[in-house]
């Protein structure tokens, strides 16, 4: 796929030089693995490569793109590496759904209560808007607990969950998920709003468990040639 220049200011650059990289990444204009030549990325965004480097070293912070010393890559986690990368995200998510739980104010409440409305009521959502929805989702849910530090940790890791359900449902996304994210959704709402943090927190782990079982189904029919 031919990567699209696109005009950059001149104020932080690097930062968004990331921004720009991570949303071609995560609009799969860039494959897993696939090497990130600082000299083409300069050319393309018309910038020096000073700039793509300082970005680029932003997403390997964020895990989104890896370093070996020699060249940048977009990441290619290991079997293992995935299995680890969903427990964090699902011990973060059940803390994050406990604490908003306990910290979550009515107005607050609604407004989640709204998004879920939206997007269940919608007849045709492709991948990239389904994954949006969910990161809108649990992003606000880790902002309800009012604890930086776990929303800090929590974005990454998200991130990385996000892309790797992008690939694992490129080829085929299935539509139905949508109806059914919505509906967990709601049923961890609802025990928020009575006030159950454990319930909350117990259906957060059976969502998030559903949601892996589902990606790693489509991840084996589509990479099961691929030594992870």
């Amino acid at each position: 796929m031919q990567k699209t220049a696109i005009p950059l200011s001149k104020r932080y650059l690097g930062d968004e030089v990331s921004n720009v990289i991570k949303e071609q990444i995560f609009n799969l204009q860039y494959h897993r693995g696939e090497r990130l030549i600082v000299e083409s990325l300069a050319s393309q965004l018309g910038v020096s490569m000073t700039p793509v480097r300082e970005g680029l070293k932003l997403l390997v912070g964020q895990g989104i793109v890896v370093y070996d010393g020699k060249s940048y890559a977009v990441f290619n986690p290991s079997r293992k590496e995935i299995q680890d990368i969903f427990s964090i995200r699902r011990y973060l998510e059940k803390l994050s759904a406990f604490a908003a739980t306990e910290r979550l104010t009515a107005e607050k409440l609604d407004a989640l209560y709204t998004l879920q409305y939206h997007w269940g009521e919608q007849s045709d959502v492709d991948l990239r808007q389904f994954i949006a929805f969910d990161i809108e989702f649990h992003t606000l849910l880790a902002k309800s607990s009012e604890n930086e530090r776990l929303l800090l940790m929590s974005l990454p890791i998200n991130e990385q969950c996000h892309l790797l359900r992008l690939w694992s449902y490129e080829h085929n996304f299935p539509k139905e998920n949508l109806a059914k994210t919505v509906e967990e959704h709601i049923s961890i709402l609802d025990a928020m709003k009575i006030g159950d943090a454990k319930k909350a927190e117990q259906l957060m782990d059976k969502h998030l468990l559903k949601g892996e079982q589902i990606a790693w189904k489509m991840y084996d029919n589509f990479y099961s040639e691929v030594k992870v």
